[in-house]
């Protein structure tokens, strides 16, 4: 097949004009930074990277909304941290105020002072920063409390609460509405023990309180108290033995565990969400505790034994016999100790026996038992043995 040079020459002309082209759009590429100019030069990869160049913007709006809705939280807590401080002082000075023997004086200086706290607790309510105020619902640019002419605080702000997107699809309510921080029909829940005589000591085992209002709960840990000592003055076998022995147990009154719940904070704040107080009613002899919500919501509590308990001997102490002598032997002899469901075990008291209070520990009786016995006395020739014992158990 004969080819002409005009054929030829177009085919050159035309490679050239297709480099030529080629190389235009690889320097614009360069020259702008990106690889489509136009919708039409790849429809699907053009609205692929226009999605993602969307989402990227997105994400940015959500990192700033979060931390707004950060720094909004945090500046409440701030709030609310000062308001409680607030409450606690009031709370005080009209405890303070109700003993009969202040003068009238003192009694004025009490309610000028609650009168200044009330303004402090509205300029804390009127909190704001940069220039939103914190309490004022969805109306963040105008004081949310301010007084009437009458003096009377009231409230201005919005009912609805600051919203902020942090995800797509995903609104956070980051605000209080002033309503919700002081409501004007407020409801206190109460919840009250029963009544028991004042001089009532609780002597049980660790306990576990749990403490729910709402929808928030916190838990105590109420614990046996004991001491191994020697608590009656007189010397004995229970005294410093590492064991728990019923007479060494410690009681707890209602005073006690009402002030070791409010100042629980190991398993959650308690003050935050309850107050909790004894009331005593003298003429009756009687008392309770009193749970009292902080937050306007009903109060639940419940209890269970503590599981979770570290490893303690227990005492079990038996008949003492300390004004009667068991027996008198002449010479050196053996006490034999038979426990139930454990091995019998020979006891040999040292003679002489020497002191009024000397006693000794038998071997391991099995079972997980042990057994301390006390001797007592001496007598020239024979030798009389009081013995008091106490059987111990290994929990």
């Amino acid at each position: 097949m004969r080819v002409s040079n005009l054929t030829i020459q177009k085919t050159l002309l035309s490679d050239l004009h297709t480099n030529l082209s080629r190389m235009l759009e690889m320097q614009t590429q360069m020259a702008s930074g990106k690889k489509h100019s136009r919708p039409s030069d790849a429809p699907a990869d053009v609205a692929r990277e226009m999605s993602l160049e969307t989402s990227l913007v997105e994400n940015v709006q959500y990192t700033r909304n979060l931390d707004s809705a950060q720094a909004w939280l945090a500046n409440t807590d701030t709030a609310f941290d000062q308001m409680t401080s607030v409450v606690q002082r009031i709370r005080e000075l009209t405890i303070y105020a109700g003993d009969g023997a202040l003068e009238d004086a003192e009694v004025d200086a009490i309610a000028t002072e609650i009168s200044e706290l009330q303004e402090e607790m509205r300029n804390i309510a009127n909190y704001s920063v940069e220039g939103r105020y914190l309490l004022g619902g969805t109306k963040v640019c105008q004081q949310p409390f301010y007084r009437d002419a009458s003096g009377k605080v009231c409230y201005r702000g919005g009912d609805e609460h600051m919203e902020f997107e942090i995800d797509k699809g995903v609104v956070g309510k980051v605000s209080f509405t002033g309503r919700e921080v002081f409501p004007e029909d407020y409801t206190r829940y109460t919840l009250k023990s029963v009544e028991v005589p004042l001089d009532f000591e609780w002597t049980g085992r660790d306990e576990i309180l749990q403490i729910k209002v709402g929808d928030r709960a916190v838990k105590v840990h109420i614990p046996e108290t004991w001491k191994d000592d020697n608590l009656d003055g007189t010397p004995g076998a229970t005294d410093f033995n590492r064991f728990r022995d019923p007479s060494e147990s410690q009681g707890l009154t209602l005073d006690d565990i009402a002030e070791l719940i409010n100042e629980s904070m190991s398993m959650g704040d308690v003050s935050r969400i309850v107050d909790v107080s004894v009331v005593k009613d003298a003429e009756r002899g009687v008392q309770q505790l009193v749970f009292a919500s902080r937050t306007g919501e009903p109060v639940q509590v419940t209890g269970w034994p503590e599981t979770d308990l570290v490893d303690m001997k227990q005492g079990v102490s038996g008949k003492s016999v300390e004004n009667v002598p068991l027996w008198t032997v002449a010479v050196a002899g053996t006490i034999t100790v038979r426990v139930e469901g454990g091995e019998s075990v020979a006891v040999s008291p040292r003679l002489p026996i020497q002191g009024v209070d000397e006693p000794r520990r038998a071997p391991r009786l099995g079972s997980g038992i042990e057994m301390a016995i006390g001797a007592f006395g001496l007598a020239e020739g024979d030798v009389d043995i009081k013995a008091r014992w106490c059987v111990h158990r290994l929990i």
